[in-house]
């Protein structure tokens, strides 16, 4: 490659990071007939659930729905019916330390199931559940749902 294509690709790669990085995008037809941003092309909605729900990502609703609550009963149940033996020392250790007016409640309405997938880890194999929550400041959290033997880990 010669001096000018060096040159050409430099200055190429210099507008882009210079530009491009983690901006918003703005696109101009060649026409000049209208400028749209990339944000209004389409609005998506981060709470919008799959279609249809496993049995596991069910589950996995019903134990957001038990645990988290301000009723400590309903924990300890939901931590009895839906977490895995190995891990609910932790859980039932949480919940005992934790005051009643600090134990964070979720709206079944702001929290969806993203998305699933097959996972190994540790030598076990389970399922990878992605979940999404809009908190009341509007902004969106994430968690993971790990489930093996039918029971969260």
């Amino acid at each position: 490659m010669n001096k000018t294509g060096k040159f050409f690709m430099s200055a190429v790669v210099a507008a882009v990071i210079a530009t491009g990085c983690g901006e918003e995008a703005t696109i101009e037809k060649v026409d000049g007939e209208t400028q749209a941003s990339a944000e209004t092309e389409k609005e998506v909605n981060w709470l919008e659930e799959k279609n249809t729900l496993t049995a596991e990502e069910q589950m996995i609703k019903s134990f957001v729905q038990h645990f988290y609550t301000t009723d400590a009963e309903a924990r300890e149940k939901a931590i009895d019916d839906f977490i895995h033996p190995d891990v609910q020392p932790l859980f039932h250790l949480m919940n005992g330390f934790t005051e009643e007016s600090e134990f964070t409640t979720i709206d079944l309405n702001q929290f969806a199931i993203i998305e699933s997938m097959e996972h190994e880890e540790d030598g076990e194999t389970g399922i990878l559940t992605l979940t999404r929550l809009q908190g009341e400041d509007g902004k969106f959290e994430e968690m993971l749902f790990f489930i093996y033997e039918d029971k969260l880990g």
